[in-house]
């Protein structure tokens, strides 16, 4: 896994109930070409694929605790109106390293911050998470 320190949304969180990452990312502004009437539209998720990684870096506690990972963008930096653009597969395996392969940032990523709304389940769940754009995965080394 190659990540990017700018492109982390959670470092270690603790998730124990449904919560945003800690972190968010700003696309920051798009500009208008010379002569253009207007900015350009910005959608992140059109073209070459780029991928999210959710990781679990401690075992889960709690009992059958699982965790979902949904991709927000919003216009302001609160997130007083989020827009749900993907929703990942839910981990169910709670073993450390356990993780979401592959989650690709969609089309329609196309407002100025992002980041991750965890959704929890099972009784009184625990995650420690590390979640980030990532430039490539490895689904061989589970060191990380």
């Amino acid at each position: 896994m190659i990540p990017s320190a700018q492109e982390i949304f959670s470092d270690s969180q603790a998730v124990t109930a449904s919560a945003a990452s800690t972190n968010i990312i700003d696309l920051g502004s798009p500009g208008t070409a010379l002569g253009a009437p207007k900015a350009l539209n910005s959608d992140i998720g059109k073209g070459r694929p780029i991928p999210i990684v959710v990781q679990l870096l401690e075992a889960a506690g709690g009992t059958s605790p699982t965790i979902q990972a949904a991709l927000q963008v919003a216009t302001d930096e609160a997130f007083t109106s989020p827009k749900t653009v993907r929703t990942s597969e839910t981990i169910t395996d709670g073993a450390a390293g356990a993780r979401i392969n592959i989650f690709y940032i969609p089309e329609g990523t196309d407002l100025r911050y992002l980041r991750l709304n965890y959704t929890t389940g099972g009784t009184s769940p625990t995650h420690t998470v590390w979640a980030g754009i990532v430039m490539a995965d490895s689904t061989s080394d589970k060191s990380e």
